[in-house]
Formats: C-alpha cells, structure tokens, sequence
C-alpha cells in the first residue's frame, strides 16, 4: 500500500497536474483538505473529474 500527496493546484479541478490525476484515479481512497489552500469548486467537482468519492479532512485529521 502506498500513499500519495497529491497537489490539486492553486484554484479550482482543472489545475491539477495529468500525473496526479491518473494517480488518484488508481486510488482506493481520496482524502482532501482544505486548510492549507481553499479551493474555489465544491469538492463535487473533484469527485466527478477523478470518478471517486473525497473524503474532506478537518485540520485535525490531518
């Protein structure tokens, strides 16, 4: 088992690299937060575009 830290960019779903894409599409679980970097999209969006649920962390899950 492996774990990736994947940079969804600076914005919104459309700014996330190809290679980090296709990662977390091969991923059996999603997690994302929102305390470093606020994204500007709901995280519906990120579901649609990799195709899998996203489990939204709080600070102190991370």
């Amino acid at each position: 088992m492996a774990l990736y830290l994947i940079g969804l960019g600076l914005y919104d779903e459309n700014d996330i690299s190809i290679k980090g894409l296709e990662v977390a599409k091969k991923c059996k679980k999603i997690f994302m937060e929102e305390y470093t970097s606020k994204l500007g999209v709901d995280k519906s969006k990120i579901e649609t575009l990799i195709g899998k649920e996203v489990f939204l962390l709080q600070r102190e899950d991370v």
